[in-house]
This record gives C-alpha cells, structure tokens and sequence, in this order.
C-alpha cells in the first residue's frame, strides 16, 4: 500500500503518557512497527518520575492533557524544567487552542488522532530540533 510508505519512520525514543490504557498501547504499537522505542505510560507521575532518571534519554513526549494527578501541560512544564528543548505533542479531546509553554511550541492535535498525522507531526518536530 503506497500511503503506508509514504508514512514516516524513525528510530527516536518517544514517551507516550495517556491514562487512557488503550490509546496509550495504541500509539505505542503502531510507533514500534514505525521503528521507533517506545515507553507508553497511563500515569503521569510514573512518567515524570522515569524522566527525571534520565531526561536525554528521550526525543519527543506525546501527551494527553486532562489527566488524573497532573494534567499534561502540568507534565510537559515540568519535563521543559529538566530539558527545556523537548518537542511535545499534546493530543486530547477537549478543544484547546494553546497551552502555556515556553518555545519550542508544542503541537496540539485533536482526538481522535489519526496515527498516519501523528506519525508525519512527528517527524517535523523531530527533525526541526535536529536542523
């Protein structure tokens, strides 16, 4: 199928924080299958935690927002504090035209998200911090 090469690939870690335990295995399987190391986590915390061990280790953080015990742009914030470079990406469901955080922007996608569009966001915010 011509459109599923005209997706792009990579092999950057990603870090996935969903609470919703589906959309979070969701993004992480078709992303592996695109090449790239995933750690998918339905706990905000948990995922902080795991950053703040070691916040080069990751490329890029796909978050949800509305979240139990921090929101995602609580998280993001927090991992910008550690890394202040990171790309983020911020998919939900609820309509949010920006969210406070410094440059680089981050990108906001509405779900549901098409994982053919989060896989090319993905890839401009990758190789845009590369260049």
């Amino acid at each position: 199928v011509a459109s599923a090469r005209a997706v792009p690939r990579g092999n950057e870690r990603i870090l996935i924080v969903d609470d919703e335990t589906e959309i979070a295995a969701t993004y992480r399987r078709y992303l592996i299958r695109l090449g790239y190391q995933v750690e998918a986590y339905t706990a905000p915390l948990v995922a902080l935690e795991r950053f703040r061990a070691n916040p080069s280790h990751y490329d890029l953080l796909i978050s949800d927002i509305l979240m139990p015990d921090m929101d995602g742009g609580d998280l993001a914030r927090a991992m910008r504090g550690l890394r202040d470079d990171l790309p983020v990406i911020f998919c939900t469901g609820y309509n949010l035209n920006t969210i406070a955080l410094p440059d680089p922007p981050p990108v906001v996608m509405n779900k549901p998200v098409a994982p053919d569009d989060l896989a090319r966001h993905m890839r401009v915010m990758l190789d845009g911090r590369s260049a």
